[in-house]
């Protein structure tokens, strides 16, 4: 899904961190769906993506902020569950997410020419 998809997305839920001139980080989420996104909504499922930090701003609280605001969001929408997928070889993304609490699963995928792996979050 393209970012015009996802901003024109009902379901959607965008939102970016500022900065005093840039842009520091951003996040989304929508319905999870079968068939790699195209498919049917799965009901109760979250799928977290674009989530995005400047690098000049990693260790700031910016991914923190970006990813509390998404899952509290979540929860006040009713959904009972979140996913993601992240590059298998980014270890710092991974880091990130389990240390707030998301579980690794062993589905992966291949997206654009990157390996990815799928992350749970019960909410």
């Amino acid at each position: 899904m393209s970012w015009q998809a996802r901003l024109e997305d009902a379901a959607a839920w965008n939102a970016v961190a500022e900065g005093r001139s840039e842009l520091p980080g951003c996040v989304s989420f929508t319905d999870a769906r079968t068939e790699a996104g195209e498919g049917r909504t799965v009901a109760g499922l979250a799928h977290l993506s674009r989530m995005f930090v400047d690098p000049i701003h990693w260790r700031a609280g910016v991914g923190t902020a970006l990813l509390t605001a998404a899952t509290e969001e979540m929860r006040r929408r009713r959904y009972e569950q979140a996913q993601l997928f992240t590059a298998i070889l980014n270890t710092g993304s991974r880091a990130f997410y389990e240390r707030r609490g998301w579980r690794l699963g062993n589905e992966t995928q291949e997206w654009r020419g990157l390996r990815l792996i799928r992350y749970t979050l019960d909410l």
